[in-house]
This record gives C-alpha cells, structure tokens and sequence, in this order.
C-alpha cells in the first residue's frame, strides 16, 4: 500500500462523522473469509477458548472437526513442549499485544503463528485473531 495513503480515514460518500461508520464486519463474511484461507485461522474467545479454527488449523492440530475442541483451552491442544511459550503469548495477546511466536512443533511441521487481539469499543479485549502457517514463510492470509 502507498504510504501517502495508509493512514487515511475511510468514510461513506454523504456520512459527516465516523460514529455511524461500521466498526464490525459482519460474522458471515469474515467466517466465509477466514475458511477460504491458506494457513491455519483461529479465532480465540477472551478467556483463550477455541471459537473457530478453519481446515488449514485443524490438519496443524491433527483433528477431524471444530466440534472436537470448541470451547476447549487453546494452550492444552498444543504438544507439552509448547505450552510454555504459547501461555505466555495468549497472556500478552489478552492483555492487548500483538505477538508472534516461531518454531511451534505440529503435526504438519513446525509453525510460526502470529496473535492480534480483537479489541471492542470499550477498549476491552473480547476475542483473539491467530494466524497459523509453516516456519520460516509468510502467511498467505489472502486466502
């Protein structure tokens, strides 16, 4: 993207505020969006908690269906020798940090994954976005 441009405030033709502009996407296009994508997209809720893992995240995790793990403690679906590092990234992702982590051991090889937290209009938290593909690529997030 132009650097002229990335900073640029988007606003409807005719709308003279930012309060009546969509803050949120809608959940259909965003869970049509992330199920089409490459690499492993997770959505965590506030309290670390599957929500939503794609095809690409189940294969990482060795698993048949969502319906195996929702609501299930991300860190626990994660080999011993990764709960460590992957407790402490999903504590400072709650806490409002992006964070990447590298080398994360799966059964499809090793992962890099990167967290962002989905902050609400109070300024809370509320869920946690993860990106999940091989070491030493880049995400393929485009789908």
């Amino acid at each position: 993207m132009d650097e002229a441009y990335r900073h640029m405030k988007i606003q409807p033709f005719g709308q003279a505020d930012e309060e009546s502009f969509p803050t949120r996407m809608e959940p259909t296009f965003s869970l049509a969006f992330l199920r089409k994508c490459k690499d492993g997209a997770v959505i965590l809720n506030a309290d670390g908690r599957v929500g939503f893992l794609n095809d690409p995240a189940l294969e990482a995790l060795g698993l048949e269906s969502v319906g195996d793990v929702v609501q299930r403690q991300w860190t626990n679906l994660w080999p011993e020798t990764a709960h460590e590092k992957m407790s402490a990234a999903l504590d400072r992702v709650l806490n409002g940090d992006a964070v990447r982590l590298a080398g994360i051991p799966s059964e499809v090889g090793n992962l890099d994954m990167l967290f962002a937290p989905v902050i609400n209009q109070d300024s809370q938290v509320e869920s946690v976005f993860a990106v999940m593909f091989p070491s030493g690529s880049s995400p393929r997030i485009s789908g």
